[in-house]
């Protein structure tokens, strides 16, 4: 846990607030808020869309947001595609997100495993689980690696999450494939 703390106040130290009160980390605009608001929003959308819909919105989130974040994390940081999804993983931890641990990763196809603990979006009373953005923030990370890909691939990368018990714990496990079946999306 110290280690944590460490990687958390070196992350914090490069947060820089300028004078219009715009909050930027490693060149990146970021907004800090509190979870219940972000929770809110998910309550909100579902009640307003259908639940595919819903599904669709916050997967489509995740996965533009992580290949964003992957892409920008290793131009600032002059790192691999690899180090870029580690990387990309490590601060969701430290920015409070739940504990990403990855089980398998696979640069050269983008296939990765995830095990997610303490997520911050799991069902809570009235507000829905949005655990499907981390099924596309995976795939995203994925579709990253696969950009970085020095050969054409072929099919598509599909996700699918679920919640793992052990015992008295859970977490939401999730599992970027290759579909040999379905074409590549651009």
């Amino acid at each position: 846990m110290a280690g944590a703390r460490s990687e958390f106040e070196e992350l914090r130290s490069r947060l820089q607030l300028d004078a219009d009160g715009a909050l930027t980390l490693n060149a990146q605009a970021m907004v800090l808020l509190p979870r219940h608001f972000f929770r809110y929003i998910l309550r909100e959308v579902k009640a307003a869309a259908s639940p595919e819909a819903f599904q669709k919105i916050f997967w489509t989130a995740g996965r533009d947001g992580a290949v964003t974040f992957c892409r920008r994390f290793q131009e600032g940081h002059g790192c691999t595609p690899r180090q870029a999804v580690e990387g990309y993983l490590k601060e969701m931890s430290l920015r409070g997100w739940g504990q990403f641990t990855i089980q398998r990763l696979a640069p050269e196809t983008g296939e990765i495993e995830v095990a997610l603990h303490n997520s911050a979006l799991a069902p809570e009373g009235d507000l829905p689980s949005g655990n499907m953005i981390w099924e596309g923030a995976m795939c995203g990370a994925g579709a990253f690696l696969r950009e970085a890909a020095s050969q054409p691939l072929e099919g598509s990368l599909v996700s699918r999450g679920e919640v793992v018990s052990e015992g008295e714990t859970a977490y939401f496990h999730i599992i970027v494939s290759v579909d040999a079946e379905r074409k590549p999306v651009p």
